[in-house]
């Protein structure tokens, strides 16, 4: 909310810092055993769903979820 409240007028730019997040708990995940990997992949799947609310089209927010959903990343 923190993000929306302030880049309220700026869409691509709140969409990349969300997808910026989503990235970085992505990496976190990928770095962390059970069960903590779990919570970091579900945050950056929050963050890609927040960014896909404002633009669904926008092309790097699929690729960020592509990720968080492929086995073969995990």
């Amino acid at each position: 909310a923190e993000i929306d409240d302030y880049y309220a007028d700026v869409k691509y730019e709140r969409i990349a810092i969300l997808n910026a997040l989503g990235a970085f708990h992505t990496f976190l995940g990928k770095a962390e055993k059970a069960p903590q990997k779990e919570v970091h992949f579900k945050d950056a799947t929050q963050y890609y769903n927040r960014a896909s609310r404002i633009d669904e089209t926008e092309p790097s927010t699929w690729i960020g979820r592509g990720y968080t959903t492929s086995e073969h990343f995990r």
